[in-house]
């Protein structure tokens, strides 16, 4: 694979850049790499791999690159809820075009503890897209907040304009008091911490 003016092999478990190519010998050619090649690991599915691969023609092999934000919700599964309100309220373009975008993701579970905690409101949401937008803009920052730059911050400012305030304890990471359960998952344009 060409990148720039370097080749690089890829495909197995690691790549390597080419440093030096095309030493011809009697019985074929020798390319100079960077760094040893890994055999793949053989496998049966993707229990038998790490959790940054899968298993493909019966090898362990790096997983695919991530897609855009959207398209990582929808692949997760569990943002069926706040998927809708994406493509409801006009934020599939921003969250499927160029970041970097962060988003603080309520699963589908946040979003039945909250019907819980105030029945009909989820219903009245997707009847009004213009106050859905906002609760949402008040769930995403423009630009790239990872896990490090959020323990050093006490308040960010989301794109609603409004402010959440950050804090950490021994759970882990706190959004106005909601517990990120996850944190820094990629995508091609930003990342998704899950609420």
């Amino acid at each position: 694979e060409r990148r720039g003016d370097d080749l690089y092999i890829v495909g197995g478990v690691n790549e390597s850049r080419i440093l030096a190519g095309d030493f011809i010998a009697f019985n074929g050619v020798m390319h100079v790499t960077e760094t040893v090649l890994e055999v793949p690991r053989p496998c049966e599915d993707d229990e038998g791999c790490a959790d940054d691969e899968i298993c493909q023609a019966q090898y362990c092999r790096p997983a695919p690159p991530p897609s855009n934000i959207r398209e990582e919700l929808v692949r997760a599964g569990d943002f069926t809820t706040l998927v809708r309100g994406i493509d409801a309220t006009g934020l599939q373009r921003i969250l499927e075009g160029r970041g970097p975008h962060t988003l603080f993701a309520p699963t589908d579970a946040a979003f039945e503890r909250f019907e819980e905690e105030n029945p009909g409101v989820t219903d009245r949401l997707f009847g009004d897209p213009i106050g859905f937008r906002d609760i949402l803009d008040y769930h995403r920052y423009d630009g790239d907040l990872s896990s490090d730059a959020l323990v050093i911050e006490d308040r960010v400012v989301m794109n609603n304009g409004l402010t959440v305030d950050i804090s950490v304890d021994l759970a882990g990471i706190r959004i106005n008091n909601s517990l990120l359960t996850e944190t820094d998952l990629p995508a091609t344009n930003g990342r998704i911490h899950v609420v």
